[in-house]
């Protein structure tokens, strides 16, 4: 009688673990997709401003002209890194929240087994603990695919900034030109 209610207690404990697990990764989840989004906006609507203001360079001598250049293609290599690095964690995250539920469910029916709760490092969430049930289930669900909104995201913050890139240095040369009629 004695060794159920251990393995009840056991099996309540491990659900409360996975509970407070599972509520913490869904924010951090969401916390991901809305800064990647609001990265991802805020992006291409500075860019679309850039390319649509009469250029600086018109009035600015050359080297201010070549320092701003540099800036914008240093920030959209470093947006474009930061957004894929965010689209991973947000990944990550909800891998492993379905882990975590699926595992969850599993032990309403079936007890978990002491193998079930020894810890286990997921690496993909830089080492977290976590039951090895879980670990086990998350490896089969994690893979490195991303959404078709993912990849169009990426794909225009890439187009905008070679757009402008493009842009800024065919009107920087045609400003810098002698007009001949």
């Amino acid at each position: 009688m004695e060794d159920e209610k251990t393995a009840a207690d056991c099996r309540k404990d491990a659900q409360a673990v996975l509970g407070i697990q599972i509520q913490t990764h869904e924010r951090y989840h969401t916390q991901k997709e809305n800064m990647t989004w609001l990265v991802a906006v805020a992006y291409l609507g500075a860019t679309m401003l850039l390319v649509g203001r009469e250029p600086f360079w018109k009035h600015w001598p050359v080297e201010w002209f070549e320092a701003w250049l540099i800036l914008l293609l240093v920030t959209a290599a470093t947006v474009l890194m930061f957004l894929i690095a965010q689209f991973r964690a947000r990944h990550a995250a909800s891998a492993f929240f379905l882990a975590a539920n699926n595992v969850a469910t599993r032990w309403l029916t079936e007890p978990p087994t002491q193998a079930d709760l020894q810890p286990k490092a997921i690496r993909e969430l830089d080492g977290m603990l976590v039951f090895a049930a879980v670990e086990r289930h998350f490896g089969e669900v994690v893979h490195d695919n991303s959404s078709l909104t993912q990849r169009v995201a990426l794909f225009l913050i890439a187009a905008w900034s070679a757009a402008s890139t493009v842009y800024l240095l065919s009107t920087y040369i045609s400003c810098r030109l002698p007009y001949s009629p």
